[in-house]
């Protein structure tokens, strides 16, 4: 069970609301918190990939590449945990930390069109919610990807890869 609370004039900003929202974890959800990390990770399918990128992904649109959000996992996590799960569904991401001005540091899993990003977009496109849909690869791209021989592909210089536009 959820409840919002609404409170006034708390001393923040006269006149402004401010919400509080505080939850009752049930059973299942206490046995999830409980439960090690890589045993939660190794039950992830495709509608939790897809749950995962809606919320903490984020899609480059104008070179079709995905940042997945790890800020809160460790990078022993990422490099032996996260990536290796990734890895089964075909994508192949790599760890992007981000240093902000002020010093904090902020971790991602970057996967490239050529490494798992239109995996994602295909497997997104399944589950799709209509406010997500912004984080889908158009479809002809998507499409015209998979159509591709990967293998004669491969065999092309990556500096060539870099400006390949299907």
């Amino acid at each position: 069970k959820s409840e919002v609370i609404e409170m006034n004039n708390l001393g923040y900003k006269k006149g402004s609301k401010i919400y509080n929202f505080s939850m009752r974890l049930n059973e299942y959800s206490k046995y999830l918190i409980e439960k090690p990390l890589s045993e939660t990770i190794n039950d992830l399918d495709e509608l939790g990939l897809a749950l995962w990128v809606m919320d903490d992904g984020s899609l480059h649109k104008k070179n079709y590449f995905y940042n997945i959000n790890t800020h809160s996992f460790t990078r022993e996590q990422e490099e032996s945990i996260l990536i290796p799960k990734l890895n089964e569904f075909g994508i192949y991401p790599t760890i992007l930390t981000e240093k902000k001005q002020d010093g904090r540091l902020f971790s991602y899993l970057y996967i490239s069109k050529w490494n798992g990003a239109m995996v994602i977009s295909k497997i997104l496109r399944k589950y799709i919610v209509d406010c997500y849909k912004y984080k889908l690869i158009p479809k002809e791209i998507e499409d015209a990807y998979f159509k591709l021989d990967l293998e004669e592909f491969n065999k092309i210089p990556s500096e060539y890869k870099k400006t390949t536009y299907f």
